[in-house]
């Protein structure tokens, strides 16, 4: 089976039509498989997904996780609330209004969470944009003196390392399930085969064998690098839609928008077969 997929960026991300990801055949599921891991990042409009048809569908996709910072405690546990809604004065999901900086979900564990599925049940009128970029595309792109400062490089990624940038506060217990890695700083996919640059700015805190000061400059010339029009994707959500991406082959980013407006979406992450689990 093939299904439609339209181009949406010169490099990568496609939009899917006609799919019901609520009630998919193996057939579709199988086409939807081919489509991401060739677009990287897929949209799907106009979906009707209660929380167990959400999970349902990300299991035919890899295995399901539960995030480190899940903090629910009532639905399912696999599904992780991103939202700014309160209820009895209490936040109701994780991540409020605010501006996210560029980068990758999960890149801190040892087995990072390979897609990730967001699937917006309300919505903003204005900002909350979700940014992607191509990080194959741009890594191809590469001037020569940038690659030769990052080929064969390892960097470390560390959860708490986003407690210091940007304030997103960790348990102990999620201190201590989430030490510190190192990862390539240019990730092989593990099932395309494509080399893709692999670095979070909210979470890599240093190029292995080198300080943090001195390896933000460069971190931060990668970031300027990779987030070129031209590696780039917008996407301005409505009801209904469903974000698949690949983090072994992008970074993402969000707009804030006003806390006047209610917003809400469910996340679900998935990995890797556990041969392919750990980034090489």
């Amino acid at each position: 089976m093939t299904i439609a997929v339209r181009r949406l960026a010169p490099s990568f991300c496609g939009e899917v039509c006609g799919v019901d990801l609520a009630r998919p055949d193996d057939e579709t599921v199988g086409a939807v498989k081919a489509a991401w891991l060739a677009h990287k990042v897929l949209v799907f409009h106009d979906q009707l997904l209660d929380e167990d048809a959400l999970v349902a569908f990300a299991g035919r996709l890899g295995e399901v996780e539960v995030h480190l910072r899940q903090t629910r405690t009532s639905g399912r546990r696999e599904v992780l609330l991103v939202s700014n809604k309160k209820e009895n004065g209490e936040p109701v999901g994780r991540l409020g209004n605010q501006e996210l900086n560029w980068h990758m979900d999960q890149i801190f564990m040892a087995e990072p969470t390979a897609g990730t599925l967001l699937y917006a049940v309300e919505v903003t009128p204005e900002g909350g944009d979700t940014w992607f970029c191509d990080l194959g595309a741009a890594y191809e792109a590469l001037p020569p003196g940038l690659r030769d400062k990052i080929d064969g490089r390892r960097a470390v990624h560390s959860a708490a390392t986003a407690d210091r940038r940007v304030g997103i506060q960790l348990t102990e217990a999620q201190r201590a399930h989430a030490p510190e890695v190192v990862h390539p700083l240019v990730r092989t996919h593990p099932l395309a085969g494509e080399k893709a640059l692999y670095f979070s700015l909210n979470h890599t805190a240093r190029i292995d064998g080198m300080s943090e000061e001195e390896s933000l400059p460069i971190l931060e010339e990668l970031r300027r690098h990779a987030t070129q029009p031209q590696f780039v994707y917008a996407h301005h959500w409505r009801v209904g839609d469903l974000v698949l991406w690949d983090n072994a082959a992008t970074m993402h980013r969000r707009d804030p928008f006003p806390d006047h407006f209610a917003r809400l979406m469910r996340r679900v992450g998935v990995n890797f077969p556990h041969d392919l689990r750990v980034p090489f």
